[in-house]
């Protein structure tokens, strides 16, 4: 499955960002704050 992360501050706006890929098959994870991404990426690999 392929992965994508959204970094996006905006709540509401990072829920809207993710329905898309969501959709298309995509494992979508997402973040608040750009420090915060590569933890998130890690287990991606």
């Amino acid at each position: 499955m392929n992965s994508i992360l959204i970094v996006e501050d905006e709540e509401n706006l990072n829920r809207g960002i993710k329905l898309k890929p969501e959709k298309e098959g995509y494992q979508v994870k997402q973040a608040s704050i750009l420090r915060i991404s590569p933890l998130i990426l890690r287990p991606m690999y």
